[in-house]
């Protein structure tokens, strides 16, 4: 692990600690196990964060934190049963982009802005543009001049409809007036061979990750 990812992570773990008291539910002073459910599969970048996370907080002498690989839906079936559970303060969601993004595009049952209660901000990658090796752009005024010669010849791949990465580069789209086509490449449960393989089969790839948080269960009053 960077220097840089371990002083994000202490940075995180302090203001778990300093913000979660404010809110209702104090969750860092539960006095059982606390689950931070994870909507994405083990391995991905999400999931490794809520196990740095909790590795961390019990050596702190913290709460025992439970880690829980709830994915499927676009991070939807993670988020309800999160919805689902007792507002005791015990069960957290790590949350991304795709927590405000599902419910007006997707039949979600959560409302972002009353379901839950925010606990504190985690972390946040840059989205990346690439391209195969053997292609010839090496810029983005490379690959924009490209498109506008050859508008809908020219395809970018994400992690499904609707994620973060796709709306990204439909922002670039409309911002640049561009006509690419879009290529839904399904995600596999390794990550990294899903970005090896949209990179291989398409001409240019939307892939990274995004900004992280926590959120719990909302009691209602």
């Amino acid at each position: 692990m960077t220097a840089y990812v371990r002083n994000r992570l202490a940075i995180a773990l302090a203001a778990t600690m300093l913000l979660a008291p404010v809110g209702p539910v104090a969750w860092s002073q539960a006095t059982g196990p606390i689950k931070i459910v994870v909507p994405y599969t083990p391995g991905s970048g999400p999931d490794i964060l809520s196990r740095l996370m909790a590795e961390q907080i019990g050596r702190a002498q913290g709460p025992t934190v439970v880690v829980e690989n709830r994915p499927g839906g676009g991070t939807v079936i993670g988020t309800e049963a999160v919805e689902r559970a007792e507002p005791d303060g015990r069960t957290v969601l790590l949350v991304a982009n795709s927590f405000v993004i599902n419910p007006p595009l997707q039949r979600a049952s959560y409302n972002p802005t009353t379901s839950f209660e925010p606990v504190c901000y985690l972390a946040a990658t840059p989205m990346v543009l690439v391209v195969l090796g053997s292609s010839p752009y090496r810029t983005l005024n490379d690959l924009i001049a490209a498109v506008r010669a050859k508008p809908g010849e020219l395809a970018f791949a994400s992690g499904g409809p609707g994620s973060s990465l796709h709306i990204a580069i439909e922002v670039l789209k409309r911002a640049a007036n561009l006509n690419i086509t879009y290529v839904a490449a399904p995600r596999p449960r390794s990550t990294r061979s899903w970005a090896i393989t949209a990179a291989t089969r398409t001409r240019l790839d939307m892939t990274g990750h995004e900004t992280l948080a926590l959120c719990s269960r909302h009691r209602h009053i």
